[in-house]
């Protein structure tokens, strides 16, 4: 791809409505054309998580929890969100990538855009995450507000 291509980035969690946003987005893809970078972003260590400190202590007296099994459950479930992606892709001739980012979903997908000359953001309007919704605010809705490229919400 030349450098005045576009790329769609499309953050992937496994929910429906991030579904309906890579079919759109594959579709655009495919007319344009356009790379789709799938991106799929979660915290993979307990200590990012907001109020960190309180959670992690609860967890940590609830069960057998440790660290390295936190990390293990965000990797495989990024692997499995990313094959559910590319089944659903699966025999559409596109340049397509895979990210997986480390964090903050709203800020790592807004990095992604801002490090990306002539990108466009799809995303679903909700995710699977409703806890993590009541407690920041829907990742849409901050993408939206602070994204520095254009950005399409699929409900």
């Amino acid at each position: 791809m030349t450098e005045t291509s576009t790329t769609i980035i499309v953050p992937v969690d496994g929910s429906s409505c991030s579904m309906r946003a890579l079919a759109l987005a594959a579709d655009l893809a495919a007319r344009f054309p356009a790379r789709l970078r799938l991106v799929h972003a979660s915290y993979r260590r307990p200590s990012q998580l907001p109020h960190a400190e309180r959670l992690v202590s609860e967890m940590a007296a609830a069960s057998q929890y440790t660290e390295e099994e936190f990390t293990r459950l965000a990797e495989r479930t990024a692997r499995e969100v990313f094959a559910k992606a590319r089944q659903a892709l699966e025999g559409r001739p596109l340049d397509v990538e895979e990210v997986m980012i480390d964090g903050d979903p709203a800020r790592g997908i807004i990095a992604q855009a801002a490090e990306t000359p002539n990108s466009m953001i799809v995303l679903g309007r909700s995710g699977m995450n409703r806890a993590e919704e009541l407690l920041l605010g829907s990742v849409s809705h901050r993408v939206v507000h602070k994204a520095p490229c254009p950005v399409t919400v699929v409900s």
